[in-house]
């Protein structure tokens, strides 16, 4: 399985339009995941499994 590190940039499986970054990373192999919306509210999901996650390359 790929490992996700702290400040990478991921797209949810349910949320294509948003993207988030990893946050923190748990000793079960979940991600909690963050993002700001356009009027400046964080969104936060936790225990995000890899499998809802889409990585984004820079």
């Amino acid at each position: 399985m790929k490992k996700l590190e702290i400040g990478q940039k991921v797209k949810l499986a349910l949320m294509e339009n948003s993207v988030f970054i990893i946050t923190e990373i748990h000793v079960d192999n979940s991600y909690t995941v963050e993002s700001t919306n356009d009027g400046g509210q964080k969104i936060s999901y936790d225990n995000v499994s890899f499998e809802m996650l889409k990585v984004l390359n820079d």
